[in-house]
């Protein structure tokens, strides 16, 4: 055999072994029965107690187990946006924005909250031109507004709901520590190709250590088990400081207050201020701990008889009732 040959030898068995080990290190662990609905028509739902609409299918079946127990709308709000983080948190990410409009049927009132953060104070245009920017740049830590959603849902449960964190947080965390089925959304936004991955891993690696696992050559698979253990690790430590201070003797609001502080002035503010500092970002304690969303009454137009709310102009929910008085 010349020297080429042998070349050429090698270089096929060296491929081979690559293709086993690539088949052999990509397969999933497991899959999960799920009725992916994604994309496809779906059946009329009916219901004469009570109803639920949400973005997953385990979100939607979590607010009306809340419901179910008692819960009301709030608590099973609350419960679904977290199973959402947990099933769809490329998209629907925590702790990230969370408007909200809410009606209250004894008063007959909708209220609006502010939950979409706000530029930290260090965010200014000096901030960004000192370092070259001309725009705000993107898939940087400057880019970030202050966390919203903890404050949305404390706020939310302290004034309409009626269970504590630890009850609308419970299904997130085990849905997030068992897994879920892989849905076509998460396959559309995650399965990219090999050299997307490697660069996802290397642009953005903590996205990349918690979405790809650190396994920047394996692809994801429809209906194979994803899991997000740090999540739920999160979600639990906040209950846990709820728990705490009931232990402590507090009520159900000051307990839940616990949560809000664990969140913006105890360790998660100290990871979030960490990373920053280390990134060039602008997010700081002051930023954190004087952080409030509010209260607010909702934009509101006339559609023929029917009214129709939106969150305020500082999100594009505006362009609704405003778009219908033409």
């Amino acid at each position: 055999m010349n020297r080429i040959s042998k070349v050429f030898l090698i270089a096929a068995v060296s491929i081979a072994l690559l293709a086993v080990s690539y088949y052999v290190f990509s397969r999933p662990e497991g899959f999960l029965e799920f009725d992916d609905p994604y994309h496809r028509g779906r059946p009329l739902a009916e219901g004469k107690t009570f109803m639920v609409a949400s973005g997953h299918p385990l979100a939607t079946k979590t607010a009306l187990e809340i419901l179910s127990q008692g819960g009301n709308a709030a608590d099973a709000g609350i419960a679904a946006l977290l199973v959402l983080n947990v099933t769809q948190g490329e998209e629907a990410s925590f702790p990230g924005v969370a408007p909200l409009l809410y009606y209250d049927a004894e008063s007959d009132r909708v209220e609006s909250y502010i939950g979409a953060g706000k530029a930290p104070s260090k965010a200014t245009i000096e901030y960004f031109r000192s370092r070259g920017h001309e725009y705000i740049p993107t898939l940087k830590y400057s880019s970030q507004l202050i966390p919203a959603s903890p404050d949305v849902i404390v706020s939310l449960l302290k004034k309409y709901g009626t269970m504590s964190f630890e009850q609308v947080s419970l299904p997130a965390i085990r849905i997030a520590e068992k897994g879920f089925p892989v849905h076509r959304i998460l396959m559309r936004n995650l399965n990219m190709n090999v050299f997307k991955r490697i660069g996802f891993s290397v642009l953005l690696p903590y996205n990349a250590e918690i979405y790809l696992d650190r396994k920047w050559w394996k692809p994801l698979y429809h209906k194979e088990i994803f899991r997000r253990p740090r999540l739920a690790e999160t979600f639990r430590r906040l209950a846990d400081a709820e728990a705490g201070s009931k232990r402590n003797g507090a009520d159900r609001n000051r307990a839940l207050d616990s949560v809000r502080n664990y969140f913006y002035e105890g360790p998660i503010a100290d990871r979030i201020v960490e990373a920053h500092e280390k990134n060039d970002g602008t997010i700081t304690r002051k930023d954190l701990a004087e952080y409030f969303g509010a209260w607010e009454k909702p934009l509101q137009g006339k559609y023929g008889p029917y009214t129709i709310f939106s969150n305020r102009t500082w999100n594009q929910g505006a362009v609704v009732p405003l778009a219908l008085q033409v």
